[in-house]
């Protein structure tokens, strides 16, 4: 079987997208801009659509942000960033962003009392229930009022750290870069979101990292760019599952290699950032929708001894469970509206019918009202009639709450966002194993096998929502 080997970009608009800009775009010279810069950068581009995303006609910060910040694209460590800059940065920028950055944010955020988390309490009363193991929390609470202690917040070694952060809604950058107790660079994988908009202005203020995720040696010079800004004294925030989490039934997504080998390199520890919120679309109010926020001790892996895998595990575990006990404490079933009109529901055969963009409008259609008002009636709702809000299954439910959660991106590359997520090679799925089977042409002995497999297939691509949406 001959292997195709991937061309590389030439640095040229495809005529496509060409007549796209010339249709949409009435400044030839702007055009031409593009055409120079992505000459210019071509060896670190796979594409035009590496910049721009679904979007191909550029924002007004485009050719500026491009003009000013392209050379961070660059693989060199020493061509992106230096010493100065990052004294710079740690002594002007890092304060003024501490005072107003919370300005710029859509929910509060809040952060938690880890000793308060760790109590088992009745979600409605707040009391502690008394069947839990009041031993294993000693140092946790008052042994007399069996209230939490005050979190005393955690101990920082005078070396470089990696703040390592979940990543599943429009506010978690900004409220990680709060979160960091000292002046961070940002790995930063989102190039349309960075190089249209004002959010690239102020990430490059705050330290940026480049790493476009569709060129290989970009991922490559990105742990180099790591360990050389670690070498110069500065911090790291990484999100180690490299896009939002879409599935409903993953904590957090499985985690990228890339902090175990810059960590076990340079022998810096890991510091994990953990956010909650109950809608990820803030569209609740702030007053109701808090962004709650743990920090947790520094983890040295090198002093682990475990494998890649296992290490990654352990650590992934570590935020999940912080993850888990905020979702336990705030993520109850709220009474929020549930005025939808039930003849608006579509059933599935006809929702199949609708192109993409149909499906949007529909499902924005259907919930725009959802958040808006507290429910009238002191009947209590389960939290599957709130998740459910109308709908025909949980599936459709779901594409609803991702489809309006990824409108929330000023920017969206759909194809790095069903891509860039983790997938470990040696993962065998039932997908990999009944995708082939599926493809053969049915006939008498085989049918009841390939109609299974087809079946399967289809379940799995559909609950594919990290691969799918």
């Amino acid at each position: 079987m001959e292997t195709q080997v991937k061309k590389e970009f030439d640095g040229k608009l495809s005529s496509e997208e060409l007549t796209e800009l010339k249709e949409k775009l009435t400044n030839e010279k702007e055009i031409r801009k593009i055409e120079y810069y992505l000459e210019k950068y071509k060896s670190h581009l796979s594409g035009y659509r590496d910049l721009v995303g679904d979007n191909l006609v550029p924002d007004k910060f485009f050719l500026f942000n491009l003009k000013h910040f392209g050379y961070l694209l660059e693989n060199d460590p020493e061509k992106v960033m230096s010493k100065s800059g990052m004294l710079f940065r740690r002594h002007i920028i890092r304060p003024l962003i501490k005072k107003f950055g919370p300005q710029f944010m859509s929910s509060e955020q809040v952060f938690e009392n880890r000793n308060e988390l760790l109590l088992e309490r009745d979600y409605r009363t707040g009391e502690i229930l008394i069947n839990q193991d009041l031993e294993t929390l000693k140092g946790k609470i008052d042994p007399v009022t069996k209230k939490a202690l005050p979190d005393l917040g955690i101990t920082l070694p005078k070396e470089p750290v990696i703040w390592t952060i979940n990543h599943h809604f429009k506010d978690d950058a900004l409220a990680s870069v709060l979160a960091c107790q000292r002046s961070i660079y940002i790995l930063f994988g989102s190039l349309p979101q960075f190089y249209n908009t004002f959010d690239g202005i102020l990430a490059y203020l705050i330290g940026t990292i480049i790493v476009n995720r569709k060129n290989k040696s970009s991922k490559k010079a990105s742990e180099e760019k790591m360990i050389h800004a670690l070498n110069l004294g500065a911090d790291i925030m990484y999100a180690p599952e490299g896009v939002w989490n879409k599935y409903p039934n993953e904590l957090l997504l499985k985690f990228w290699p890339g902090i175990y080998k810059v960590a076990m390199e340079t022998g810096v520890s890991l510091v994990p950032v953990v956010h909650y919120i109950y809608d990820h679309t803030q569209k609740i109010d702030k007053e109701n929708n808090k962004i709650h926020t743990v920090v947790d001790e520094p983890v040295n892996i090198t002093t682990l001894g475990l494998s890649e895998k296992a290490t990654l595990d352990y650590y992934r575990d570590i935020m999940a469970t912080w993850y888990y006990l905020m979702m336990e404490k705030y993520g109850y079933a709220k009474k929020y509206h549930l005025d939808i009109q039930r003849e608006e529901a579509k059933k599935e055969e006809e929702l199949e019918k609708l192109t993409d963009e149909e499906l949007k409008k529909y499902y924005h259609g259907l919930i725009a009202t959802f958040y808006n008002e507290l429910v009238a009636s002191d009947q209590d709702l389960t939290s599957r009639e709130v998740a459910l809000r109308g709908f025909n299954n949980a599936i459709s439910a779901w594409e609803a709450y991702i489809t309006d959660l990824m409108d929330t991106v000023d920017r969206l590359d759909t194809q790095a966002e069903t891509t860039s997520h983790f997938k470990p090679k040696e993962t065998i799925t039932a997908y990999d194993v009944y995708k082939d089977i599926a493809k053969l042409p049915i006939n008498e002995q085989n049918k009841d096998t390939v109609t299974y497999a087809r079946k399967l297939v289809r379940e799995y691509q559909r609950n594919d929502f990290q691969s799918r949406l």
